[in-house]
């Protein structure tokens, strides 16, 4: 049943919520469902952060017995993580982080969560990402951060980017954004406000 059910929602379609919500309601493990919230998100559907909840505290209990599960190869934990991007609470990724393992929270771990922040049709993707930020300070060396604010693409992250170069949080160095590469960026966001 789900199985079909992400093939169909894969096809553009109107309106199909009610349909998502009972398909979400079956009695099934939420690790069979990620896959379902995955493709909701992708059409531009609203995910619920209390789902998103339950469903990574699921994995994480099951982790204790089946590690291979949080295993960065095998994505399941990062595939809950991303979601938030996508649900009508954003921000609460950082509660979640804080549920995650600390060895799976360093910024290099955190890529596809940052990338999905940049294709975040929420408001509050940008607060998010700083929030983000401000946690680990590395993340501001993380291409995938920086490519998250670039696609938001609003006076605001021109604004927070250009902060972040004053005070010295872009600086560049080992792994960092180069000066070339943000000059740039800025000038692109100089021209389109």
């Amino acid at each position: 049943c789900l199985a079909l059910a992400l093939v169909g929602l894969g096809i553009p379609h109107g309106s199909k919520r009610q349909e998502i919500d009972r398909l979400l309601q079956l009695p099934l493990p939420y690790s069979s469902k990620q896959g379902l919230l995955a493709v909701v998100a992708k059409a531009g559907e609203t995910i619920e952060t209390d789902i998103l909840l339950v469903g990574l505290r699921e994995l994480l209990e099951a982790g204790k017995k089946e590690r291979w599960r949080l295993e960065e190869t095998h994505g399941e934990l990062m595939g809950w993580i991303e979601l938030f991007a996508f649900s009508d609470r954003p921000g609460a990724v950082i509660d979640a982080l804080d549920l995650v393992p600390p060895n799976h929270r360093s910024p290099w771990n955190l890529r596809r969560l940052l990338n999905s922040f940049g294709h975040s049709p929420h408001g509050e993707a940008l607060n998010t990402l700083e929030q983000i930020a401000r946690r680990d300070a590395r993340v501001l060396n993380e291409y995938e951060w920086l490519t998250a604010m670039r696609k938001l693409g609003t006076d605001a992250v021109a604004r927070a980017l250009l902060e972040h170069v004053c005070d010295g949080s872009l600086a560049g160095g080992h792994g960092g954004i180069d000066a070339w590469h943000m000059s740039d960026y800025l000038a692109d966001f100089a021209r389109m406000f």
